[in-house]
């Protein structure tokens, strides 16, 4: 099924605000917000879709959003693929290809945490995972690389764990660039550099 978003006003391709929905197989893009927007507690999963060309980002989670994604194909999204956002956002984000972005390919903000694992994390314009101000997600088994400037951009706050990523081959600035403020909130173990 394809699911487009394409009218005028503030909307999400997909907007999933209460209960747990299976969305499966489908062909999800939105000119507005995002592809996929997560929120109230919702707790759906997402499973080999292909979510794309969203305005303001691939699937956002957002006020206490959950959800399960996996095996999804996310490109292409003017800003992150995955975004978590906000206490209580915790996501388990598994075996995804996120790539192509227009900036990040995962933003994890304003005490957002999430469990990232499996995940394939390419060639995003920025950096292939952002975090900041007390964003705190696990990342564990990603492959993120040939992203423009590095593989994680930790700043003004943010932490999180990182167990046995592959960070090669990223450009201008490499596996890392952490700044002062987030040094002692990041936890590193056996990752490939």
């Amino acid at each position: 099924m394809t699911l487009r978003q394409v009218g005028d006003g503030e909307w999400n391709g997909v907007d999933i605000t209460q209960g747990r929905l299976d969305l499966e197989g489908c062909n999800i893009s939105s000119q507005s917000l995002a592809c996929v927007g997560i929120r109230g507690g919702a707790d759906p999963r997402l499973r080999r879709n292909h979510i794309h060309d969203g305005n303001q980002g691939g699937v956002i989670i957002s006020d206490n959003g959950k959800g399960t994604l996996e095996d999804n194909d996310i490109f292409a999204n003017t800003f992150a693929g995955v975004q978590v956002t906000g206490e209580g956002s915790d996501p388990t984000v598994r075996r995804n290809l996120i790539h192509d972005g227009k900036q990040s390919a995962v933003f994890v903000n304003d005490n957002g945490k999430g469990t990232f694992e499996g995940n394939d994390i390419f060639a995003n314009t920025v950096a292939g995972v952002v975090i900041r101000s007390g964003g705190d997600p696990t990342m564990r088994n990603n492959r993120i690389n040939k992203n423009v400037y590095e593989a994680a951009w930790i700043l003004e706050g943010g932490g999180g764990t990182f167990e046995d990523n592959d960070l090669r081959d990223n450009g201008g600035k490499g596996a890392w660039d952490v700044d002062e403020s987030s040094e002692s909130k990041v936890q590193r173990a056996r990752n490939q550099e």
